[in-house]
């Protein structure tokens, strides 16, 4: 019997038409739901797309029916009618993966945030004592000689082989380093050992 039944069920002889009952009744359940909810103006444009969707959904089982073998098309059936329940209409699916994408971006970009906001914590505050001095101080005051001193003394603070150089530091390390001097080009030597015998 149960042989029987699966032949019944498989074979060629099945009405097209299985599923689209329970289909049509899913698209008319969210008409329903939405005209419940009073978004009057809305359920024309929904059953537009509706339909649509449902003639698309008619011609593409119908092409289905042609090529595919029977096992096939009942699989698709079960497989749209389960999407088209899990996803009622195509604007619940493009606003789940919008929202997605902002909360995404938003759990990537916080801690981001926070942790940038923490490392300019300490510039600010150096900003906002060099400006309350050049701006309160009696005397006139130096605001990079300032800055250098107090960046020297910040790195001195690390170990003592760490050290700030100031413009000019630099301009003469940069000088020793690339070989490049000025000057009329004299070499000043030591006296050879032959010149020491004859003196």
């Amino acid at each position: 019997r149960r042989d029987l039944k699966k032949r019944l069920a498989w074979g060629n002889d099945r009405p097209v038409s299985m599923v689209r009952p329970s289909l049509r009744k899913t698209l008319s359940l969210t008409r329903l739901g939405m005209s419940k909810n009073g978004n009057d103006d809305g359920d024309k444009d929904d059953v537009k797309n509706d339909n649509q969707l449902t003639k698309l959904i008619e011609s593409t089982r119908a092409k289905l029916n042609q090529i595919l073998p029977p096992q096939l098309v009942d699989l698709w059936d079960r497989v749209l009618t389960k999407f088209l329940n899990f996803f009622p209409t195509l604007r619940t699916a493009v606003l789940s993966f919008f929202f997605g994408g902002v909360l995404a971006t938003a759990a990537i970009l916080v801690p981001v945030y926070t942790q940038v906001d923490k490392m300019t914590e300490p510039v600010t505050l150096f900003e906002t004592i060099l400006t309350d001095l050049d701006r309160g101080y009696v005397d006139r005051v130096d605001t990079n000689k300032l800055f250098e001193t107090g960046v020297s003394a910040m790195l001195r603070s690390l170990d003592p082989y760490t050290e700030f150089e100031g413009r000019t530091e630099a301009r003469e390390l940069n000088e020793s380093v690339q070989g490049k001097y000025g000057g009329v080009g004299l070499v000043i030597s030591g006296a050879t050992p032959s010149q020491i015998s004859k003196a």
